[in-house]
């Protein structure tokens, strides 16, 4: 879910609620928290519900992918661009739908 069709999505639900909206800032702040408050909730949840063979079945989908090569230079590289989560999301949607 992007950070715009959350805020895209609040908005609405403040209109109909008859709620006036906060200021661009205040609703980024929130947003901003609440999917990472999300992406945590879930990290949780897969942490606990994954059993070890689970995760080792996991990993080596991965080592035998094709583009393992390349996910391992981009988890070298990603670091290093220093760009926030939500750019990473969008180049990563750009490239789902290969663009």
């Amino acid at each position: 879910m992007t950070p715009g069709f959350v805020a895209t999505e609040l908005i609405i639900w403040l209109n109909e609620h008859k709620i006036i909206r906060p200021g661009y800032t205040t609703l980024q702040e929130l947003v901003s928290r609440v999917l990472s408050d999300e992406r945590q909730r879930l990290g949780c949840i897969l942490t606990e519900q994954l059993d070890d063979a689970t995760i080792v079945d996991l990993d080596k989908l991965i080592e035998r992918a094709i583009l393992e090569p390349l996910h391992r230079k981009a988890c070298d590289i990603l670091p290093v661009l220093n760009i926030s989560q939500q750019n990473l999301l969008y180049y990563a949607s750009l490239a789902s739908h290969g663009q």
